[in-house]
């Protein structure tokens, strides 16, 4: 069962994340789940955040439910279409408190996990992967979405998830640049 306030309970899919599903309205669970609105889409979309820590060693998990349309044109009641977690640092194993896909995938689990649970996954592109090292999955289409991984180096050497994101896009998309 999701409960709003504990991200380890949280299930990241192709059509939903936390207990919501694509296209519902947002407000309601982030409200119960504590996240803070976007006072001003010029920068970032419509939708509700979850904001940590700003040490880029940090695997403090960050988070965003939005309305991907909603850009630059306010959204009284914005709705799902896009949401994605990371950390700025990469973590060595598994955190129990982030999102996990339905596969079991998590921030901090390992490539090899990665790579096992997603079969059809193929890699993609992002801007950052070759200045920081990244290299960017994608698994899907489902429907119309899309699951995308992105994976770094960890502090112990291993290669593990820093970013996990369901969208309508097959590449990491920086919702707020």
């Amino acid at each position: 069962m999701v409960d709003p306030l504990d991200l380890g309970t949280w299930i990241l899919d192709y059509g939903q994340a936390g207990s919501l599903l694509v296209g519902d309205p947002i407000a309601p669970f982030a409200e119960a789940a504590a996240l803070q609105p976007n006072p001003s889409p010029t920068d970032c979309p419509s939708g509700f955040y979850l904001l940590k820590s700003s040490d880029e060693n940090s695997t403090d998990v960050s988070g965003a439910l939005v309305q991907a349309d909603a850009r630059a044109i306010p959204v009284d009641d914005p709705v799902l279409t896009y949401a994605e977690f990371s950390t700025r640092g990469v973590a060595s194993a598994p955190l129990p408190g982030s999102p996990s896909t339905s596969a079991g995938i998590r921030l901090g689990s390992s490539e090899d996990e990665l790579i096992a649970a997603y079969p059809d996954l193929r890699q993609t592109t992002s801007r950052y992967d070759d200045t920081m090292g990244y290299t960017t999955y994608v698994s899907g289409p489902v429907g119309d979405r899309y699951l995308v991984f992105q994976v770094a180096q960890s502090p112990d050497g291993s290669r593990a998830v820093r970013l996990l994101q369901t969208s309508p896009w097959d590449v990491v998309v920086d919702i707020c640049d």
